[in-house]
């Protein structure tokens, strides 16, 4: 059975690693490939695809922006794909890929379609005229698609309630993970340090996430709940971004160049999460946050904000602090209520631990085949 994954972008993020694993995972009976947007992004997931041999298409037109001149083309770029790969199904991956993959689908009707809902763009922080236009696009294109993969029951809820998808299309399957390789304490933290001017201050707890550096990742909101604490914090954030300059400039606000650090995107950050004391994610929106998981892998006790799947990975005060998002003042006294009690940070490390275990990456394929194969 030959599977077309198509994704907008090939920077790496949340949804190139679930295309990419679920691309190099299948069962062997499985034929995969991958469609992806080129322009102006880095080919993160084109070379790593090339590591396993699975073979790529670069779509020069599939953009991430709105354009409608590239958008109308993609679409054709799209179909002229699928007649050429000839695809039993079809795999979209990113609100932009999922409506216009869906329209490309109506020029090549011998694919199941199938979408992986990362999180719906109508509910990020955008201009009003972007949200209702992704709201109205993802909608009308609904009927076109065979089944709506969610990874969160928020996502699911979205998806019946406000665009009114059948029941029977809808499947949630949340992201699975195999356990990352973590370096020591002492490596990680001296791999950080390498890109800072100068060493922490050793009685400081270092607060740490990583993220690209976009408006809903949330970390202008980690700077302002900075500003509001008076905890002995470092902090540090593993990633880039457009957001990367305005980060940078709330930081010389604040004057926090000697605490609030920027560390260059870094392959494989995960393995770096043992050096942080507390991991922090106060994102607007997200889908299911690897990120989080890892973290939770690692042993960290966890702040994160009630967005995407975060409550179905994390319980309040069980296994970390669930917060409201875009509320420095919320986000401000977590992180001092955890930087004041040892017990309650290795209380709700060792409970996200064992909570991790249950998001399995071949729990996740297994699922994900059932529904290629399913009539």
């Amino acid at each position: 059975m030959k599977i077309l994954y198509i994704i907008t972008q090939g920077k790496w993020g949340g949804a190139q690693r679930y295309v990419f694993d679920c691309a190099t995972n299948l069962h062997s009976s499985f034929e995969s490939s991958v469609g992806i947007g080129l322009k102006d992004a880095p080919q993160d997931l084109q070379a790593r695809l090339k590591e396993k041999n699975i073979p790529y298409y670069n779509l020069k037109h599939l953009v991430r922006p709105i354009s409608p001149l590239h958008d109308v083309l993609a679409i054709f770029e799209l179909a002229k794909l699928y007649r050429i790969t000839q695809p039993d199904v079809i795999h979209l991956n990113s609100s932009k890929a999922g409506v216009l993959g869906s329209l490309a689908a109506l020029m090549y009707r011998k694919a199941k379609i199938v979408y992986t809902v990362h999180g719906w763009v109508f509910k990020e922080p955008l201009p009003l005229w972007k949200k209702t236009f992704y709201h109205v696009a993802e909608k009308i294109t609904a009927s076109i698609k065979d089944t709506f993969i969610t990874i969160s029951k928020t996502d699911y809820d979205t998806a019946r309630n406000v665009l009114g998808v059948k029941q029977e299309k809808l499947q949630k399957i949340y992201h699975g993970i195999s356990i990352p390789s973590f370096v020591s304490r002492a490596q990680a933290q001296a791999s950080l340090t390498a890109h800072i001017p100068q060493r922490p201050t050793p009685e400081k707890l270092w607060v740490g996430t990583i993220a690209s550096l976009y408006k809903t990742k949330g970390i202008d909101i980690l700077v302002k709940a900075a500003a509001l604490t008076s905890a002995p914090l470092e902090f540090f954030v593993i990633g880039d971004g457009p957001e990367k300059h305005t980060i940078k400039q709330s930081i010389k606000k604040y004057k926090f160049e000697q605490i609030f650090h920027i560390i260059p995107y870094v392959e494989d950050a995960a393995k770096l999460l043992k050096a942080f004391d507390i991991f922090v994610l106060p994102s607007q929106k997200e889908g299911f946050p690897y990120a989080l998981l890892e973290a939770m892998h690692a042993g960290l006790p966890i702040v994160a904000t009630n967005v995407g799947a975060v409550p179905e990975m994390i319980e309040h005060k069980k296994n970390g602090l669930v917060i409201k998002p875009q509320h420095p003042p919320h986000l401000a006294q977590a992180l001092e209520e955890l930087a004041e009690s040892q017990t309650d940070r290795e209380c709700y490390a060792q409970s996200a631990q064992e909570r991790a275990q249950q998001f399995q990456l071949q729990t996740m394929i297994q699922e994900t085949e059932k529904i290629y194969c399913k009539n």
